[in-house]
């Protein structure tokens, strides 16, 4: 399956996807395939270096809520790109880390807690809840793959006064569709701005599952990026909210900055 835009298919597809390409013609939009418009996405999700520190706050169905705090920071050369997600507070999971390397034909992805070290991630966890939220690790570590997922796009519609695709994205094999915890994602992709303001994320029975609407865009250092992102789960009645507090574009980041071995000397 985006936000960083996000934040993108969710987190990493819908909160970090933003650079502005010229504007499409109606002709132009309806000749562009589905396989297109993920790449321009991707494309988008892959600034030099980003920053970024968000706020979580998750409102259980019981109406208690939680909060926590964590900082985002992304790398690519264009060929490769990592993102690493470290969280600061609570004091019970400060420290708790998630990072991922995508490749031209693989895609790596690391769990570091304090007290239990660091791990590699298989296909099995990525369903999983992440820190009690609505996001799931697959949610977070998302990424365009068209050698195990097909876009379709199924039409072109008006959302919040902009102009959309809906892309659908679906499994294209067995192992992938094992490995997801969706039988499909719909996402909205605003056809000028190249972000994704609206995702519908459908569980394996395909029930409607989980809904995320970006909020608050606003162009940074020439690219566009939302202010905050919900994600609203309809089965459970669960919602998180994600808020970024601040964020630096470019930022100063390198490689090394995305080793494993950092995990464990944080």
């Amino acid at each position: 399956m985006f936000v960083s835009p996000s934040v993108f298919r969710s987190l990493s597809m819908a909160m970090l996807v933003a650079i502005a390409l010229p504007f499409l013609s109606p002709l132009s939009m309806a000749s562009e395939d589905g396989n297109t418009w993920m790449q321009k996405l991707d494309h988008a999700n892959r600034n030099p270096a980003e920053s970024m520190t968000v706020e979580m706050s998750i409102q259980r169905p019981d109406g208690s809520t939680l909060q926590r705090t964590f900082a985002l920071d992304s790398w690519s050369d264009g060929k490769q790109s990592a993102r690493l997600l470290s969280f600061s507070a609570p004091a019970d999971l400060r420290g708790t880390a998630l990072l991922t390397w995508t490749r031209p034909k693989s895609e790596d992805r690391w769990y570091h807690a304090p007290t239990l070290g660091t791990r590699r991630i298989g296909l099995t966890d990525q369903r999983e809840p992440f820190v009690q939220s609505d996001l799931t690790i697959e949610d977070l570590t998302v990424s365009y793959d068209p050698a195990n997922r097909t876009y379709t796009v199924l039409r072109t519609e008006e959302l919040a006064g902009r102009t959309c695709v809906v892309v659908e994205d679906r499994p294209s094999n067995d192992k992938a569709a094992r490995a997801s915890g969706y039988q499909k994602v719909l996402l909205w992709i605003d056809t000028e701005r190249i972000v994704s303001p609206k995702i519908e994320f459908y569980d394996t029975s395909g029930t409607l599952m989980k809904v995320l609407v970006a909020k608050e865009p606003v162009s940074v250092a020439g690219t566009w990026r939302y202010g905050a992102s919900i994600v609203s789960n309809l089965l459970t009645g669960s919602q998180t909210t994600l808020t970024v507090k601040n964020r630096t574009l470019p930022a100063t980041l390198d490689a090394g900055h995305f080793s494993v071995e950092a995990l464990d000397e944080n």
